[in-house]
């Protein structure tokens, strides 16, 4: 067995390139749960030799598979061994370190789930979510050694979505239960360019004075609103940079600024970088 490798560097290249997004809605009896999927890589890697590799914090949620060989998992103090022909989930944020054993064929892919209102879905899980499921294995084994495509993208919904826990769907209808509360806040942020969101205007949909809505938005999600919207303008600044060849300028536009610099400040003192460092960063990497 070689030696363990470090996986932070090839992490932060990851999240520079985003490869698709998708929007569903599972029904449920109190209403449907919407929850965005922002795949960020995808990839099916023969392993010639035993490698071991750590990562000590994912920014994004593994969905994996093996074929062939399968491989280990060490998190939490737990070794867990990986079988062949099964779906296995890794959450975001949870340190772990994995051995792909020889002779085997690792196919994974990275990826966000949110609800309506930013909330990560499996943020804070920890362990691996594991299903067996054969039409959907002999789905992705064909699809292994093709490129990242609508049907490949529809089977990984498919299969994170069969992986959902009963605790992790009983938080998501309480989250969908204040994404209706705050509904025509929601509706006013989906319709309106992240930049040009105003709290007065907000609070106009919403009935209350800014005060008031500002008020109870921290009391019920425990976080202002202002940066809440803030980091709605980040996320989809990230997104916009990472995944298209849009310029700069263009971006800033269509997230709703008028004038460019104001973008440039923003992303500089909410991400540490210039946008045009953060993308030149991603393609040097």
């Amino acid at each position: 067995m070689g030696p363990c490798l470090f996986d932070r560097n090839r992490e932060a290249q990851d999240l520079k390139h985003l490869r698709g997004t998708e929007i569903i809605e599972i029904p449920q009896k109190a209403g449907n749960l919407r929850l965005r999927f922002d795949f960020w890589n995808f990839h099916c890697n023969p392993t010639a030799e035993d490698r071991t590799f750590e990562h000590p914090e994912p920014p994004f949620n593994r969905l994996f598979i093996f074929f062939g060989r399968g491989g280990e998992v060490v998190t939490g103090g737990k070794c867990f061994r990986l079988r062949p022909e099964t779906f296995y989930l890794l959450p975001e944020g949870q340190p772990f370190v994995a051995t792909y054993f020889a002779g085997g064929s690792l196919l994974y892919v990275h990826f966000h789930l949110a609800d309506r209102t930013l909330h990560r879905v499996f943020a804070g899980q920890r362990g691996i979510l594991e299903l067996h499921s054969p039409p959907l294995v002999a789905l992705f084994a064909e699809q292994r050694e093709s490129p990242w495509n609508p049907e490949l993208q529809n089977a990984v919904v498919g299969t994170v979505v069969r992986m959902l826990t009963p605790e992790m769907r009983s938080a998501l209808r309480e989250r969908a239960g204040l994404a209706e509360e705050f509904g025509p806040l929601f509706s006013l942020l989906e319709e309106t360019p992240a930049a040009q969101v105003r709290i007065s205007e907000l609070a106009d949909a919403s009935g209350m004075t800014p005060g008031a809505l500002s008020k109870r938005f921290q009391r019920r999600f425990g976080i202002p609103l202002k940066e809440f919207i803030s980091n709605r303008i980040l996320q989809q600044a990230r997104q916009m940079l990472a995944g298209s060849s849009v310029p700069v300028t263009d971006a800033a536009r269509q997230l709703g600024y008028r004038d460019p610099h104001y973008f440039h400040r923003f992303f500089l003192a909410r991400a540490g970088c210039t946008p045009q460092e953060f993308r030149k960063r991603g393609k040097q990497e």
